[in-house]
């Protein structure tokens, strides 16, 4: 019982400090209940012109990204789609997900590309999914994704995750990192179609650029914090048991 009580303390001097090395500004900035503007347009796989006011009505899953992105965009894309596949809703009746890219050079053929290749990956047949193309800076301010694109690892930095909206457009929950399931994603799109705002979720301390998709694995930053954690449940581990053996040492002495 003490152990259990002892872990999670032991893991918050390691995800302190893992924030610390973590560069702040590019970390989700949450804005539970915000709006979103919804007048703007965008161009959307099949070149059509289109608004995120056209996609609301039901709630939006909202995924932030870039389609050449060689990093971990795809890889949110997938559990997205995974999970949206295993909820058992309905895309275009239950949910709409809109792929939103935030690199202003990529175009309609760029979201056609990611598309065609997402759907041929998962097999979905891709109803209510819309890949979009344009100015995504004051989606991503209304929603607090920060990105800004870094020319010496020629890629855009950014926080890993999806948010969804309410019909009407409004914040309704976060979900940060990867490794979503198909009942959390669910009860996220069900809490949004009753216009509900769930609390500002735990920070989740993983970018973009930490991850390696060659590997399939995340470099320096993610290794850091594993190694702080280990060597803090290796501390925990010692100062229980030097605790237990005091205690054993006291009973014995009476």
């Amino acid at each position: 019982m003490l152990a259990r009580l002892l872990l999670p303390m032991m893991m918050l001097p390691a995800v302190a400090l893992a924030a610390r090395s973590v560069p702040e500004d590019f970390a989700w900035q949450p804005h539970p209940g915000g709006a979103v503007p919804l007048d703007l347009r965008f161009t959307e796989a099949g070149g059509e012109n289109v608004s995120l006011r056209s996609l609301t009505g039901v709630p939006v899953v909202l995924a932030l990204g870039y389609f050449r992105c060689p990093t971990l965009c795809g890889p949110v894309r997938d559990d997205v789609m995974g999970a949206l596949s295993a909820s058992g809703l309905e895309g275009g009746r239950d949910y709409r997900l809109a792929v939103l890219s935030i690199d202003p050079a990529e175009t309609a053929k760029d979201a056609a590309n990611a598309r065609n290749a997402d759907l041929k990956q998962t097999g979905a047949d891709g109803r209510g999914w819309d890949y979009l193309a344009g100015d995504a800076a004051p989606i991503a301010a209304a929603v607090g994704f920060p990105f800004k694109w870094d020319p010496v690892i020629l890629q855009y930095a950014h926080p890993a995750g999806v948010v969804v909206l309410t019909p009407t457009g409004r914040i309704s929950a976060y979900l940060e990192g990867v490794g979503y399931s198909g009942a959390a994603l669910r009860q996220a799109i069900e809490q949004a179609g009753t216009e509900q705002v769930a609390a500002e979720p735990s920070p989740i301390l993983l970018l973009c650029f930490h991850y390696d998709a060659a590997t399939g694995k995340y470099t320096l930053e993610i290794y850091k914090l594993l190694r702080v954690m280990a060597v803090m449940t290796l501390v925990g581990i010692a100062g229980l048991l030097t605790l237990l053996h005091g205690k054993r040492r006291t009973q014995r002495v009476r």
